[in-house]
């Protein structure tokens, strides 16, 4: 009897062990080269660790936590955690960049400046400042007679200059929720992290779409911000 309360004991032990927090300290690397900045988020418990300049971290995790690897220019890795990975003294997660995506690009000729500096024009234009201004007879004003008139062609060229500038301004596109979302969160993360079905996943995107504050968090914050923001939205979504 009390080597079987014993044996009861110890296997109570080692599950109370295993379901514990364990502090676990790891290096991001690309090759051999260390990545700074890359947020190491557990997507059970919501924390977050950054690496430092020499790709180091330690965050909390438990057995079978899911750990994610974000970082702007390389492509997002997930990795479950397992027993075997508390042993570990030198943990080491490698990151892939991500391709360069190439734009199409279209080209055209550029525009040139036509300005009409023909005599007939600036004659008009002459002709009529000296009916507005007209000159005593006899008295030389300093003007060539029936000369160029440059004053006017750096008129023109001017107001043409100012025209272009002022078609070519341009908005600022924001970022696509739906896009964002889809590059950086995969189907198992609505599933088992914020419990949805798998076919209520589009859907439930779109409602996040929706919002006005969609656009405005995937193009101003980082990705722990867009999680919370899908988390709150998951419950409107359910008490809909």
């Amino acid at each position: 009897m009390k080597s079987i309360l014993l044996g009861l004991f110890f296997l109570f032990s080692g599950l109370n062990v295993a379901a514990q927090n364990t502090i676990i300290v790891g290096k991001v690397l690309s090759d051999v080269v260390p990545i700074a900045g890359v947020e190491i988020i557990n997507l059970r418990s919501k924390t977050v660790d950054v690496s430092n300049e020499n790709g180091e971290f330690s965050i909390s995790v438990t057995s079978n936590d899911t750990l994610r690897f974000y970082a702007k220019e390389f492509t997002i890795k997930d990795y479950v955690i397992h027993k075997e990975d508390f042993s570990l003294t030198n943990w080491v997660v490698q990151l892939v960049k991500k391709p360069i995506e190439l734009e199409e690009v279209e080209i055209k000729n550029s525009p040139k400046f036509k300005v009409d500096v023909s005599y007939e024009s600036l004659s008009a234009i002459k002709i009529g400042k000296e009916q507005s201004r007209p000159q005593p007879l006899g008295v030389y004003t300093g003007e060539i007679p029936n000369g160029m008139d440059f004053g006017e062609i750096g008129r023109k060229i001017k107001n043409l200059i100012f025209k272009k500038n002022k078609d070519n301004k341009k908005e600022i596109e924001s970022v696509n929720f739906k896009d964002y979302v889809a590059a950086n969160f995969l189907t198992d993360f609505f599933v088992k992290q914020l419990n949805l079905k798998a076919e209520e996943v589009d859907l439930f995107i779109d409602f996040c779409n929706a919002d006005e504050k969609a656009k405005t968090v995937v193009s101003q914050n980082g990705i722990l911000d867009v999680m919370q923001f899908l988390l709150r939205k998951r419950d409107e979504f359910i008490t809909k």
